[in-house]
């Protein structure tokens, strides 16, 4: 590539064009300034330089296909096809975000309560879900409070004492013949 760059453009032909497009992309003189054709191990290192950028240049230009020179290797800078070939590995996704299920049950419940605040049948259930396992009236009588503070309306809970867990479901709820 090295000599192709730095090969004058009378000897060229077709090709001189492919040859100003990369002088001119890399922003040097054309053959980086040189007038006399000399091995690229006996340029002076800022010459070397210059045609090193050019070769880097013009190995993008192929890349892109900016220029498709007639030779033989050029398209070995060709990116390859795709196909149907992969390498076996798996491809790598990105790791979910966490989920915070303390935060989800919390987020739910706060939902719950702003519902009970105006649906009756709502508060009955959640005072079902929250007296479970509470047997003594005193307690019972700390979570109406509770709900009240909340803002439920007390007279949504005023008659309800549960029987048993959930006991707010009832057969025709359409979730189980045996709760």
């Amino acid at each position: 590539l090295l000599d192709e760059l730095n090969t004058p453009l009378s000897t060229c032909g077709t090709c001189a064009g492919y040859l100003r497009q990369v002088w001119e992309g890399c922003g040097h003189p054309l053959r980086a300034g040189q007038s006399l054709w000399r091995p690229y191990e006996t340029l002076n290192p800022a010459v070397r330089l210059q045609m090193l950028e050019a070769a880097a240049t013009a190995i993008s230009l192929i890349e892109m296909r900016d220029i498709s020179p007639p030779g033989e290797h050029a398209k070995l800078f060709w990116s390859e096809p795709q196909t149907g070939f992969t390498s076996g590995l798996s491809a790598k996704t990105p790791k979910p975000e966490p989920v915070d299920h303390w935060q989800r049950a919390v987020q739910a419940i706060d939902e719950a309560i702003i519902e009970a605040r105006h649906d009756p049948e709502t508060a009955r259930s959640l005072f079902a879900l929250a007296s479970y396992g509470r047997l003594d009236p005193a307690s019972l009588e700390q979570l109406r409070a509770t709900f009240a503070k909340e803002g439920i309306p007390p007279e949504f809970l005023s008659h309800y004492v549960p029987d048993g867990p959930f006991a707010c479901l009832r057969q025709n709820d359409g979730l189980s013949d045996k709760f």
